[in-house]
């Protein structure tokens, strides 16, 4: 299976103005995470090459560990999007519920 990436500038052509600006932004956001994680997570760059020329491996797990912390982050941001927006859904179900029962009294 072959996933065709898009580049930043691609994305952006098929979008609104508004889609635009809310993909950019998000586009940001999802690369300032990965510097983050990559800053908080890769070695410094002599036990980089040092372990890497001592262990043919060390790239794999290396990779491997950036990719699971990458993934245990962008799953807790989405979890935080979740309750937020099943919050809003449950506010926007009680004020229609308040609405419907206010004009049936009526």
């Amino acid at each position: 299976m072959v996933v065709e990436m898009k580049t930043k500038e691609e994305i952006l052509q098929d979008k609104t103005y508004r889609e635009r600006r809310f993909a950019d932004y998000r586009i940001d956001e999802m690369q300032r995470e990965y510097d983050e994680t990559r800053r908080m997570i890769i070695p410094l760059s002599g036990e980089y090459y040092s372990k890497g020329e001592a262990d043919k491996d060390y790239l794999k797990k290396l990779e491997k560990i950036i990719r699971d912390v990458m993934i245990a982050s962008l799953k807790k941001r989405d979890e935080d999007r979740m309750k937020q927006n099943v919050e809003k859904m449950v506010d926007d179900l009680k004020k229609t519920a308040e609405e419907g029962s206010s004009e049936q009294k009526e």
